[in-house]
């Protein structure tokens, strides 16, 4: 277990364990934070925002977002189809 300070400077408790994500083309390995108090799964900064560039476009309609991988992460990894 962990314990870290949230946005709103509360500390929460979290069972942290390693995951792999599929994102895309991409796939990669981040550790991630579950617990009692988090109603929905939420990335943090640390594990996948510093892997990709994220824009939001609120101006649009439907409103959406465009992610772009960092090249400069070693561990980020295309996907091998089968």
């Amino acid at each position: 277990m962990e314990e870290t300070i949230i946005s709103n400077g509360d500390t929460m408790t979290f069972f942290v364990h390693r995951v792999r994500l599929w994102f895309g083309e991409y796939h990669l390995e981040i550790d991630a934070g579950f617990g009692y108090e988090v109603e929905f799964p939420v990335l943090g900064r640390v594990g996948f925002f510093d892997h990709f560039r994220i824009t939001f476009d609120n101006g649009s309609n439907p409103p959406g977002f465009e992610i772009t991988p960092i090249d400069r992460n070693h561990m980020l990894a295309p996907t091998q189809s089968a």
